[in-house]
């Protein structure tokens, strides 16, 4: 993450930050996605090594892109303001999306006849924050800010 977090700054010098964010959002859901099918025999090495690397990628990125797209058009006497919004919204999303997928996991694994929760509450969560992010990615493309630098 630390390495993509670094390179997105040479992405961002090319190419406009909410197209940056949106490829990214869309790496980081495949990422998912690859995780998303994972079961419990899954070995290390192959498709959850994949997800595991895959999704910090494309995280590493879109938390830059997505820190210069939130900044860019923000007056100069706002944009400490806007970029304080954006780092706390980039705090807590995380931990308040876990609050929620993980009881519609649960519940979802538990109306599946024959499966503990464990063993397929990880799968549906994960492809369920790989369909957000995709959604994401399809609303920042929409985005007029998507355009300019």
């Amino acid at each position: 993450m630390l390495l993509a977090a670094s390179l997105a700054g040479r992405a961002l010098q090319r190419l406009r930050p909410g197209l940056v964010t949106a490829a990214k959002l869309a790496i980081s859901a495949l990422g998912l996605l690859v995780l998303a099918g994972m079961e419990q025999d899954t070995p290390y090495v192959g498709p959850l090594l994949a997800g595991l690397v895959i999704f910090p990628v494309g995280a590493g990125f879109t938390f830059s892109g997505a820190t210069v797209w939130a900044v860019n058009d923000a007056p100069g006497h706002q944009s400490g303001l806007v970029g304080g919004v954006m780092n706390t919204a980039m705090e807590i999303g995380p931990p308040i999306d876990l609050a929620v997928l993980v009881p519609i996991a649960n519940a979802h694994a538990a109306s599946l006849a024959g499966f503990t929760p464990g063993a397929a509450a990880g799968g549906f969560a994960f492809a369920v924050a790989a369909a957000a992010l995709a959604a994401t990615a399809v609303l920042v493309l929409l985005q007029r800010g998507t355009n300019h630098r």
